[in-house]
């Protein structure tokens, strides 16, 4: 079924093609290149009537079952998959991280910091919440002794100290004027505070912000990764249909064909398997791109959330840093 972005780009294609004419309507109708958008409504209805059919027992047909990609959805846990996976045109998988360091491209080996410092295994981060990977880059670089930020106008650093001294104040004191000319008035150079003044309405008309130490990176991670996780906290009976399959691998590899304890949760799991990286390694080579597990302000109510920890950094495309594009898109939209 294609992807929402991949359908717009075919539309913008079609009205550049043909321009926006009355017949552009008919054009798409029966143009072949366009069968993808017409075909759309009938997939999400399909899609539905599959789900309706799971709630009152009925076994997916074939088609049905490919219109989700899924072997077995006739299974508890594959039906669960199914269910998270319907989101109509693959919505994207967005994640965030914080970080005090500036770089193109995420480096195990260049990792050591994060929530607990690798508490919940080793790997590259990212959080649901944009918030929490705020609050991450805000700790670390305190703790790195990152503590001065940087003044911005209409999302540029100022010229000289005249701008920033002026557009510190402002953003110091959340816009207000009136505080702001108090403050300037009180100055003992009186030169220099009345060219000041004479300015302080020209800057306070502009976008003044303030941009903390570190950075906040805007990625994107594969849509199907996420159900491909290890639950840190789920027991291995509750896992997905997919780790559980590749767990039934691995014991039939490693383990004599021994079932592994049905009640050990992930994070006893990947303990099991080795320290030191080798769990996650494991994992890795199993299909399991990483581990998912609620944040700390979901983790209380056993619902929110949540972060991840990737395996391979290849997985991870950055499209923001501090909300400026890198030039990367979502994986969703080739």
């Amino acid at each position: 079924m294609p992807q929402l972005s991949q359908l717009m780009q075919l539309f913008r294609n079609e009205k550049a093609k043909w321009g926006n004419s009355p017949k552009l309507a008919d054009l798409l109708m029966r143009d072949s290149s366009t069968k993808g958008i017409r075909d759309y409504a009938g997939n999400v209805q399909q899609r539905g009537a599959t789900l309706a059919g799971l709630l009152q027992g009925r076994e997916p047909t074939d088609a049905q079952k490919a219109l989700f990609n899924i072997a077995n959805p006739g299974t508890t846990e594959g039906a669960m998959e199914l269910a998270t996976g319907f989101m109509p045109m693959g919505v994207a998988a967005t994640a965030w991280h914080g970080s005090p360091h500036l770089f193109d491209k995420f480096d195990l080996a260049k990792i050591g910091t994060g929530e607990g410092a690798q508490a919940y295994g080793h790997g590259a981060y990212l959080a649901e919440s944009p918030t929490v990977a705020q609050n991450y880059r805000t700790n670390i670089s305190d703790a790195k002794g990152l503590r001065n930020g940087e003044t911005l106008i209409d999302g540029v650093k100022p010229r000289n100290s005249f701008e920033n001294t002026i557009a510190t104040m402002l953003v110091s004191h959340n816009n207000d004027t009136g505080r702001v000319k108090k403050l300037i008035s009180g100055m003992e150079d009186k030169d220099y505070a009345n060219k000041l003044l004479s300015s302080l309405d020209e800057y306070s008309s502009k976008n003044i912000t303030y941009q903390p130490p570190g950075f906040t990176y805007k990625t994107d991670i594969p849509d199907t990764h996420i159900a491909k996780m290890l639950d840190w906290d789920k027991p291995l009976s509750e896992q997905s249909q997919h780790v559980q399959g590749a767990l039934q691998t691995w014991e039939q590899a490693n383990n004599g064909g021994k079932q592994l304890r049905q009640s050990m949760s992930g994070d006893e799991l990947l303990r099991y398997l080795g320290k030191n990286g080798q769990g996650e390694q494991a994992l890795n080579q199993l299909g399991i791109p990483g581990i998912k597990y609620l944040d700390g302000s979901s983790r209380a109510g056993g619902e929110g959330t949540r972060n991840f920890v990737m395996f391979n950094p290849d997985d991870i495309r950055i499209l923001e840093r501090n909300g400026q594009p890198t030039g990367q898109v979502p994986w969703n939209s080739r």
